[in-house]
């Protein structure tokens, strides 16, 4: 499987015209420890990026893992992503990506409380 792109879908539409990068970095970046944010960037040595259990993964059978945690913030991380659609980045280039999480507790309150 490959990551994807998703357009022509109002809400996402909608959410893209409040979720400016502006608005994601200072959410995700602040480094206030009540941020409720919370995100990652990883790489891999191409385009190929693979989801893993590392605690799963033999370095020993499997070779190294597919992907890394790297320090990027989520402004560098957008700033690149950027450059890489405007560039049309290579599919053997190293890729970049952005994943968010909600924390366990969020994720279980009833709707009106999210």
């Amino acid at each position: 499987e490959l990551p994807f792109k998703v357009y022509d879908v109002p809400e996402i539409t909608a959410a893209g015209i409040k979720w400016t990068d502006e608005y994601l970095s200072s959410n995700f970046d602040d480094d206030d420890s009540n941020t409720q944010s919370h995100g990652k960037s990883q790489e891999s040595h191409d385009n190929f990026f693979a989801f893993f259990s590392v605690t799963s993964w033999s370095t020993e059978q499997m070779g190294p893992p597919p992907t890394r945690n790297n320090d990027w913030t989520y402004n560098k991380w957008s700033t690149h992503a950027t450059y890489a659609d405007a560039t049309r980045l290579a599919f053997d280039r190293p890729h970049f990506y952005f994943q968010s999480n909600v924390q366990r507790e969020e994720r279980y309150k009833p709707l009106n409380q999210w």
